[in-house]
């Protein structure tokens, strides 16, 4: 990463490269036409079309580093396709890796929301009932929930799950294909607060809450995403789980305000015990990791494997907040981005102005700092 700049594109080398592509590009084509119709749906053939589409605007029309656009105060913004979404009240706004804006439409969301894998993107109305799915860049008809929707996950493999409360208080989760095919529906005891997919999105995790004899509960649940059948089912007491997280292996990462309990799909729960309650938190692949004030006014990175094994790392003291992704972890400070591999490693440093900004994830150590109508780009 180069320190405090923008990637420095030069048009001459970007034109030759932009030919070897077009021309590699019109071969893998012509191979998927012959030889492909088996091997390949209409669908993924639209999704391969519009990334081809893309990445050689990308390459022919390099961005200079920053978007600009429009967002109001209450936006949420997630990572997509090695670019970024922006969802407001009024309008859902995609940008490419290039910085191209690919989409923008018209909604109507009183608290927006927003859940996004590899593919796929979900922009909802918390607490309302509109909500709407983009494969690729295309985004299909707009979709109502029958009941309010508390929360939404979306898979890598384009299932999704919105978790309902219906009209006399019980969960409903409903799962959907990349079609938008109702899977099936999981009916949770108590109110649900979360759920998770894991990685290949064959299976959902979901947290939901009760209250007995003034302690809470909270019911873990396991199901197969292709028809809602439940698979294993955990009660933590004395715990209430606001947000979790699945490995590769089955293990579920449990947060509540003070806590988190590592749920492993056979064997003893693990629980760890928070000094006071994190002030950012993110679950990576089989890692989760959370920055925890120790009581003493010095706040540490706290990184758990799905063993409940910690790693600990002290931050310096201008240290903002930190994210995980992609088997990397990013740590934000008022002036500068430090990047490592969550597993360990060695550290790259960016020396930028983090301030009021959302750090964006783009992958392999790179990312966007999003601000109130401007965007910056920094790459390894």
């Amino acid at each position: 990463m180069r320190d405090g700049k923008q990637p420095d594109v030069s048009g001459n080398g970007f034109r030759t490269a932009a030919i070897v592509l077009a021309a590699c590009m019109l071969a893998l084509l012509l191979g998927l036409l012959l030889f492909g119709r088996d091997l390949f749906s209409a669908d993924q053939l639209r999704i391969f079309f519009m990334d081809v589409r893309n990445t050689a605007q990308s390459v022919g029309q390099p961005d200079g580093g920053s978007v600009v656009y429009t967002s109001g105060e209450d936006a949420v913004f997630c990572a997509y396709r090695g670019g970024f979404a922006v969802v407001g009240k009024q309008t859902v706004t995609v940008f490419s890796a290039s910085g191209r804006q690919t989409v923008s439409d018209q909604v109507r969301f009183a608290s927006p929301a927003v859940a996004s894998s590899g593919n796929y993107l979900l922009a909802y109305d918390a607490g309302g009932t509109g909500f709407c799915f983009y494969s690729a860049y295309v985004k299909n008809p707009v979709c109502k929930s029958d009941y309010p929707i508390v929360y939404a996950a979306v898979a890598d493999n384009g299932n999704y799950a919105l978790v309902t409360r219906t009209a006399d208080s019980v969960t409903a989760v409903k799962i959907y294909d990349r079609t938008q095919k109702l899977l099936g529906t999981l009916t949770c005891p108590g109110l649900a607060s979360c759920c998770s997919f894991s990685r290949d999105g064959d299976r959902l995790a979901v947290l939901s809450i009760t209250a007995q004899g003034g302690e809470w509960m909270t019911d873990l649940s396991v199901c197969r995403a292709k028809n809602a059948s439940l698979t294993g089912s955990r009660t933590l007491e004395g715990f209430c789980g606001v947000s979790c997280g699945m490995t590769d292996g089955g293990t579920v990462f449990c947060l509540s305000w003070d806590a988190l309990r590592v749920v492993p799909e056979k064997g003893e729960v693990t629980a760890i015990d928070f000094p006071e309650t994190p002030l950012c938190a993110a679950f990576d692949e089989n890692y989760f990791v959370a920055a925890v004030p120790d009581g003493d006014g010095q706040t540490v990175i706290r990184i758990y494997d799905e063993k409940g094994k910690e790693t600990a790392i002290t931050p310096e003291p201008s240290f903002v907040s930190v994210t995980a992704k992609g088997g990397y972890l990013y740590i934000v400070y008022k002036d500068k981005v430090q990047v490592r591999k969550t597993s360990g490693g060695g550290t790259s440093e960016t020396v930028c102005d983090t301030e009021g900004r959302v750090l964006i994830v783009r992958g392999s150590g790179g990312f966007w700092l999003c601000g109130g109508s401007i965007a910056e780009c920094y790459r390894n």
